[in-house]
């Protein structure tokens, strides 16, 4: 039997890949000593203004570091002048001193025409009283009962125009003579009851008990005169 010699295969070893060398980093050139960095430059920040129009810029050259450089513009508002009145420009030019004292003259002056009004007014009224009781002194009549018993001619006094007046302006200053004041209700009342209810002194005498007392009936006796007056009665 032939012997069978074991062949033996020859086992190959792996050869590691070469590691290439590390490359070194570049050097910078060297910053010459003439020359600086420039500092950066802030952000630009946008301008808004409120112009009629739009303002171009125009080119700016680069600098020697291929930047360019931003223009400033500078707005400027324009002042509107205030236009000032005569009168302003007068009363600003006089001094503090002088306009108080203006003031004060003022002041008096008015408060002696309305003192000199009223003491006007009041030799006014008392002069108007003297002239009613003058008048209604002299109606010719003598008894009282007699003038209260006569009818007035309410025709008359109704057809004139300028007779009531003059009897209401009768009526209002006997009315503050006797009361102290001014009653302008009550001359109202009288007035209307003259013109339409047209009464008699007695009727009278009545209604205005509650308001004169007992000087309701010498206020009608001599009403009553002034009325037989102005008719001509």
């Amino acid at each position: 039997t032939p012997v069978h010699t074991p062949v033996h295969t020859p086992v190959h070893t792996p050869v590691p890949a070469p590691v290439p060398a590390p490359v070194p980093a570049p050097v910078p050139a060297p910053v010459p000593a003439n020359v600086t960095k420039p500092a950066p430059k802030p952000a630009p920040t946008k301008l808004s203004t409120k112009l009629a129009g739009k303002r171009k810029l125009a080119p700016v050259a680069p600098n020697a570091f291929g930047e360019e450089e931003e223009e400033t513009v500078r707005v400027v508002k324009k002042l509107i002048p205030i236009e000032y009145s005569a009168e302003e420009l007068l009363a600003a030019s006089r001094p503090a001193t002088s306009m108080a004292e203006e003031d004060l003259e003022e002041t008096a002056t008015a408060r002696a025409g309305a003192a000199a009004a009223a003491s006007k007014a009041a030799a006014a009224a008392v002069t108007a009283r003297k002239r009613l009781v003058a008048q209604s002194s002299s109606v010719p009549v003598s008894d009282d009962s007699a003038v209260l018993a006569k009818t007035v001619d309410w025709d008359t006094y109704a057809q004139n125009s300028l007779m009531a007046p003059r009897v209401l302006a009768w009526v209002k200053g006997k009315v503050k003579i006797l009361l102290g004041e001014d009653e302008p209700s009550l001359v109202e009342l009288i007035g209307d009851k003259l013109l339409k209810a047209r009464p008699t002194s007695g009727a009278l005498i009545k209604d205005l008990e509650s308001m004169l007392e007992d000087e309701a009936k010498p206020f009608v006796l001599e009403l009553w005169r002034e009325l037989l007056k102005e008719t001509g009665q």
